[in-house]
């Protein structure tokens, strides 16, 4: 069976276990042709079997990063590094490139593929294509390849694949996740779901892009996860309070949509927007009321 190790050094091995792989996915064109174009896999892993750190995803542990769409010569790319495991450095050390690349990120033969110029040696390969400022992936880093296919003899540089519109969505899909971004409630639209990053409270408040405003939802578990850490919106069912927690798996974690309210599997109660001063996000008996009401993003549900 395929594992991953949340970390690893020569003094300490495994500090924080192991995390068993669920299922791979990735595409044909690359495992039956060879398409460098098209070489990336989502790997879906289980939670903690044993350990301090049982039932908790490998996210949960060791922290998540994001990621987003782009194209091969993308402004949002050009502030990329290569980030990895290169061969000339010690076993189990991570390294990166250091600040934006020289020459930057130019286009290529491919729509799916980048030309770049960052400090990488043998091994960096798979390395993220990270914006280290706001934690975001962009494409992976694959191989030095030629810069003309056609040309038996051309040169090769550096190459990553760019997650594109198509890699993008399909990443999202394999994954179980839903369109990133924001839940605006219909009792003002312009207002938006966000999440306390100190509490982990959630309530309303004016929509500003912040990151503690974005949601995901993950199909394969019913759940709604924000961005920031990746915790599920869960439902207090004593007090009725709305809230970030790690991910159980429990009904009061699971949400269904119904074109205007989230419902709660637990028990079928509605997300209400206190309508007093603080704005305070609850569950009550669901209602025709605006503050019942919400808009998402489009490709938000698969």
């Amino acid at each position: 069976s395929l594992s991953v190790m949340g970390c690893w050094s020569w003094a300490t091995w495994e500090p924080y276990g192991r995390w068993t792989a669920d299922y791979v996915t990735t595409y044909s064109e690359y495992t039956q042709d060879g398409d460098l174009s098209h070489d990336m896999a989502v790997i879906t892993y289980k939670p903690q079997s044993e350990g301090p750190f049982e039932g908790l995803f490998i996210g949960e542990v060791v922290g998540y990063m994001g990621f987003k769409p782009t194209t091969s010569t993308g402004s949002n790319l050009q502030k990329a590094t290569v980030t990895g495991y290169p061969y000339d450095k010690a076993d189990g050390e991570m390294w990166t490139s250091g600040g934006p690349c020289e020459g930057g990120f130019t286009s290529t033969w491919s729509q799916y593929l980048t030309r770049h110029k960052c400090d990488s040696v043998g091994a960096n390969s798979g390395s993220a294509l990270l914006d280290l400022k706001t934690q975001q992936v962009y494409g992976i880093h694959v191989a030095s390849y030629f810069i003309n296919r056609d040309v038996s003899d051309a040169a090769t540089s550096n190459t990553g694949v760019v997650l594109n519109e198509k890699h993008y969505y399909n990443l999202q899909d394999w994954s179980g996740i839903g369109f990133q971004g924001e839940i605006r409630i219909q009792h003002s639209n312009k207002e938006c779901m966000e999440m306390n990053t100190d509490t982990f409270n959630v309530y309303i408040h004016d929509c500003h892009g912040g990151e503690n405003q974005k949601w995901y939802w993950y199909s394969s578990k019913e759940e709604i996860r924000n961005q920031v850490n990746g915790r599920c919106l869960d439902y207090n069912y004593s007090n009725g309070n709305l809230y970030v927690h790690n991910c159980h798996g429990g009904s009061n974690q699971k949400w269904t949509w119904d074109g205007n309210r989230f419902k709660s599997l637990h028990d079928g109660k509605c997300i209400d927007m206190n309508l007093n001063w603080s704005k305070n996000l609850i569950l009550y008996s669901c209602h025709d009321g605006l503050n019942q009401k919400f808009i998402v993003p489009d490709k938000f549900f698969w």
